[in-house]
């Protein structure tokens, strides 16, 4: 099935817009495991790319992302989000055929949205998808992409019934109506099966399916997330995330936790 689409005619898109990115682009989004070398949603570079200018760009990128992440204070996370937007900019000027300088701009972008005014999150919305697709469109299995997509597949399904219906009744039913939590599922199994190391689409998968009344699935996804290297304090953050949520399907649903699988 193809990515999501999202349409620019008129203008329409943007209420919604409002309300996705609010949910859509979470810290774990811009996860991704520390490394000499940059990378692709949690997996390494090629080697063919270490030491190149644009993997030294890429570094910079997630560097300045991660810091904005783990910032404590606003001015800090500001300046560390100005330098992110300013190299993933120069990043995609200088290589706009590369999948992972057009997902490192979407990053960028979304973690500024993440941390931004409603306003302003309409004004970097398009920005954002626009990248995410073109980052699908020159690696169709790009991990980091189709996180991404997932994430926003998964958005869509959960906004309120009101904004729903608001956005049915300003044309917008063809870009709801491509939406489904399947496709959520889809991009994020995808993710995690082209990335052995990344945390973060796992997660999201677990989540998804413990929302979606299926904790015996989402147990083994988050045994197979504990078991994954932290290499970064972003990554800390998510394997405590998964832990609490193993231990809280314990108390609820002691019968999911019965041996199984190890997950994804």
């Amino acid at each position: 099935m193809p990515p999501l689409h999202v349409g620019t005619g008129g203008g329409l898109n943007l209420p919604i817009l409002l309300t996705l990115l609010a949910l859509l682009l979470g810290p774990g989004a811009a996860a991704a495991q520390d490394d000499a070398r940059p990378h692709r949603g949690g997996v390494a570079a090629p080697a063919s790319l270490t030491g190149t200018h644009e993997a030294r760009l890429q570094r910079q990128v997630e560097a300045e992302v991660h810091g904005a992440l783990l910032a404590t204070g606003e001015t800090v996370r500001k300046e560390h989000l100005n330098r992110a937007d300013e190299v993933a900019r120069v990043l995609v000027a200088t290589y706009p055929e590369s999948a992972d300088a057009h997902y490192w701009k979407a990053v960028a972008r979304g973690v500024r949205a993440e941390y931004s005014g409603p306003f302003a999150k309409v004004g970097m919305g398009e920005d954002i998808l626009t990248a995410t697709d073109r980052v699908l469109a020159l690696d169709s299995l790009h991990p980091g992409g189709h996180e991404m997509m997932g994430r926003l597949h998964a958005a869509v399904m959960r906004l309120p019934w009101l904004i729903r219906q608001f956005a049915l009744r300003m044309g917008m039913g063809e870009v709801l109506g491509d939406a489904s939590w399947s496709e959520a599922e889809r991009h994020l199994r995808i993710s995690a099966d082209e990335d052995s190391l990344a945390l973060a689409p796992r997660l999201e998968l677990a989540k998804l399916l413990v929302e979606r009344d299926r904790p015996q699935e989402a147990v083994p996804v988050l045994r197979r997330t504990l078991t994954l290297p932290r290499r970064h304090a972003v990554d800390e953050r998510m394997h405590v995330e998964a832990d609490s949520i193993l231990g809280l399907l314990r108390e609820d649903t002691p019968d999911a936790l019965a041996p199984g699988p190890s997950g994804s």
